[in-house]
């Protein structure tokens, strides 16, 4: 069962979001716990029932119609047990799955390109749950200081973006989530 956490459940799903992402690719633990706080964001932790351990999580951004899937994890004690299939399929109901009962236009998440065998499975995971590869150049902005941008592709549920479309999800992505200045 998917359940909204609260800040007693961070300590666990950052521990999970350490072990799942590179360095560049999530925020520090304070940057991260701050957006508890945020309009718009929405962390869900996994779990057999309220007073289970935490066995994933998926954090998202609610912007305007568009729904943005930032993590999605699942603890590696629990990987390979059909967990993270359900959790992306609940997020994929939109209508029950959103706090405010918001149906959207759009859910997109990052992926690293496909120059791995791991982040090739990962792309064919998300495939296999709808969504698709849009192939257009997009670099994640610096998610700490230090860092550099990270060359990444955008997955968008039920269809391929035009580029007009994904030059939209872009540009909100980098206004809303990573407060970047993009200028062409």
């Amino acid at each position: 069962m998917i359940f909204k956490t609260d800040k007693k459940d961070f300590n666990e799903v950052y521990r999970i979001m350490e072990d799942s992402f590179p360095e560049n690719e999530r925020r520090t633990y304070a940057e991260q716990a701050a957006l508890l706080d945020s309009e718009g964001y929405n962390l869900f932790a996994f779990r057999e029932n309220a007073d289970a351990d935490i066995e994933g999580f998926v954090g998202f951004w609610e912007l305007d119609d568009l729904l943005f899937i930032e993590h999605i994890a699942v603890d590696a004690v629990y990987r390979s047990k059909g967990i993270g299939s359900e959790m992306l399929e609940e997020i994929t109901k939109k209508c029950n799955f959103s706090p405010n009962g918001k149906t959207y236009n759009g859910i997109v998440l990052e992926v690293e390109l496909p120059n791995d065998p791991v982040a090739v499975s990962r792309i064919k995971f998300y495939e296999r749950h709808g969504f698709f590869l849009n192939k257009y150049d997009y670099v994640q902005p610096p998610m700490k200081e230090n860092m550099e941008f990270l060359p990444l592709y955008i997955m968008s549920y039920g269809r391929e973006l035009s580029e007009e479309e994904f030059i939209a999800v872009r540009n909100i992505l980098y206004r809303e989530i990573y407060h970047y200045k993009f200028t062409e």
